[in-house]
């Protein structure tokens, strides 16, 4: 069931974490949908060759171990898909095609469905071949239209947030809030927004959620008012009790969702309720109590909201490390930019690889010690887990799979049943793993405090300041030994050098820049503004200002252009031409730029007085 998810949010991040590449990809658009379909028809084939062969298995009537077999095939067929999917993002580059739409353009929630649907494809596959074995396995009656919707149904908790979460992008960049606009472009903003938006939607999402699922009320009789009973036992509070109709109900398990007790949900299946007895269906309801008592699901969240902070830092740290690396740096360079297209793969891969290592073994772990806990939950509310432990036979004895079956997200069967029979024996058992939780929490906060001290020194304080200064001069220092004559690159470091007030070195990298180029109007633009402004009057030398900012206005007629050319003037005391010029940027300028240009023209007309 987790798995869905995962890999579902693995395919979201594959395709946000993509940039177009510095080069135009020079291939036909129906070679690159020819080689598309080709990869499409051979995974296809591939699974209906894996998936014959396990029918073929399971009609000779042993069972034993299929259902792993079963999941393995699933997983492997999955992590084929994912690859195909970052073959289609990186190698095809299908993105140079899709941007071409005005649609996609406009609205790039759109482009992202487009591709959304495109990885779902792939998984639409995989299921449709899945369907029968399934279905010979379980001796389930679900019809195959059924099965794939409970399997894309079941990653809808990923997918709705994500696609409102792109709408609510567009219709703020459709909006005339440009100062909105700004900090939600800023990676803080967007950081703030999404946080806002995962807090609102863990609050009000179930019950949408609950009408995706098609889940109905359980009908008033003798199961609602066992459970109705028992949550008012344990002074437990939700808005209602609901059927999980997913695979057609005939999953032996159960559920809750839900933040808030006005937005939260018991689920529970009807096979669940026809295989275990009253008592046993007890325990799985306290069970699920036991989660919201013990405030997993806002831990959940918590663990989530952990997630985003360290990869906000991480990533710049990766992009540090990936710089600083002569062979990132290599491959970025001048006529090797076709290949740059190999370090986004890098860093997407080591993005997936972090959150699968985060989910899969730090999550996991505490997810498993969670659901132990909530195991433990059920000797709180009957002082003993007997009918929890009868529950697990059963589970285990109808998937016809192994005690010992590994699990990320919880405990083996056999582990979770000897657990619980030695708190049988010894309740302090219970005590001793609450204390254990408390540890994980109280150690998670620290990890994620310290995650966070770091994000803000990298982001905010000096660390990060002189870290970016260091990482940037050596990459400026190692595209000079290359001997690169790239006009551009020369007035770019012109541009940093500047930025920090050292003036000499930014006046030496524009010159070089305009020695390979004189009609670069950046360089001539801000040379000139330097010869004009510099704080070191030694440095200063305003006729030439004059010379490049002319020549510059004459490539280029923008605001901030005729902005240096006045400053040159004003600097020559030419206050007269400085005026003229400097309304000829004012009348140029956008609305929001105007306030800056009438304050020069005042400063030229006040020195003229």
């Amino acid at each position: 069931m987790f798995g869905n998810i995962i890999y579902f949010i693995i395919g979201l991040m594959i395709y946000a974490s993509y940039h177009q590449p510095l080069y135009d990809a020079g291939q036909s658009f129906f070679k690159v949908a020819f080689f598309s379909f080709s990869l499409v028809l051979f995974f296809f084939i591939l699974n209906k060759f894996f998936f014959l062969k396990l029918e073929r298995t399971i009609l000779k009537g042993n069972f034993i171990g299929l259902d792993t077999r079963f999941a393995r095939i699933v997983t492997c067929q999955s992590i084929v898909a994912i690859v195909i999917f970052v073959v289609n993002i990186y190698c095809l580059n299908l993105l140079s095609y899709t941007e071409k739409f005005l649609l996609f353009s406009m609205f790039p929630s759109v482009e992202a469905l487009f591709f959304f649907l495109l990885f779902l494809f792939y998984f639409f596959i995989i299921w449709s071949c899945a369907y029968k074995s399934y279905g010979m396995l379980h001796g389930a009656e679900v019809s195959r239209g059924s099965y794939i919707w409970s399997n894309i149904s079941l990653s809808v908790p990923v997918i709705l947030p994500w696609f409102v979460f792109s709408v609510l992008l567009d219709i703020v960049n459709i909006l005339p809030f440009d100062s909105l606009k700004q900090f939600l472009g800023t990676s803080e903003g967007g950081v703030i927004f999404f946080l806002v938006f995962l807090i609102f939607l863990s609050v009000f999402g179930p019950a949408l959620i609950l009408k995706i699922w098609r889940c109905r009320p359980l009908e008033h009789g003798y199961y609602r008012e066992r459970i109705t009973e028992l949550c008012k036992k344990a002074g437990f509070e939700c808005a209602g009790i609901y059927y999980w109709s997913i695979f057609g109900g005939k999953m032996i398990t159960a559920g809750v969702m839900g933040l808030t007790k006005k937005c939260r949900y018991i689920l529970v299946t009807k096979s669940l309720l026809n295989l275990l007895t009253p008592e046993e269906t007890d325990a799985v309801i306290a069970h699920e109590i036991g989660h919201v008592k013990n405030k997993h699901i806002l831990l959940y969240l918590f663990f989530l909201i952990g997630y985003i902070l360290f990869l906000y830092v991480v990533s710049d740290i990766i992009l540090y490390v990936l710089f600083e690396s002569e062979s990132f740096f290599y491959l970025m360079g001048g006529p090797f930019q076709k290949q740059s297209v190999i370090n986004l793969m890098i860093y997407s891969i080591l993005v997936v690889i972090m959150f699968i290592v985060w989910f899969r073994y730090f999550f996991g772990y505490f997810m498993r010690n969670c659901e132990r806990q909530a195991d433990a939950y059920v000797f709180k509310m009957f002082g003993s887990a007997r009918p929890l432990i009868s529950t697990f036979v059963k589970i285990a004895k109808f998937s016809r799979d192994s005690w010992d079956k590994p699990n990320w997200h919880h405990f083996s069967i056999r582990e979770r049943v000897d657990f619980l029979e030695k708190c049988e024996r010894n309740m302090e058992w219970i005590t001793l793993h609450d204390r254990k939780i408390k540890r994980i929490i109280v150690a998670y906060a620290f990890f994620i405090l310290l995650v966070g001290l770091t994000g803000y020194q990298l982001n905010f304080g000096t660390m990060g300041r002189v870290l970016k200064d260091n990482v940037i001069e050596n990459i400026l220092h190692n595209r000079l030994d290359k001997n690169y004559d790239d006009f551009a690159f020369y007035a770019a470091m012109g541009d940093w050098y500047l930025n920090r007030k050292r003036y000499e070195n930014a006046i030496k990298s524009y010159k070089k820049s305009l020695s390979l180029n004189m009609d670069n109007p950046g360089a001539l633009n801000n040379l000139a503004w330097l010869y004009a402004t510099c704080d070191d009057d030694r440095l200063r030398e305003p006729e030439e200002a004059v010379l490049l900012a002319k020549r510059a206005s004459g490539l280029v007629t923008a605001p901030y252009i005729l902005d240096t050319l006045a400053e040159s003037y004003y600097a020559c005391s030419l206050f007269g031409k400085a005026i003229e010029t400097a309304k000829n940027a004012a009348q140029l300028a956008e609305k929001n730029d105007k306030a800056y240009y009438e304050k020069q023209l005042k400063k030229f007309i006040k020195e003229r007085r």
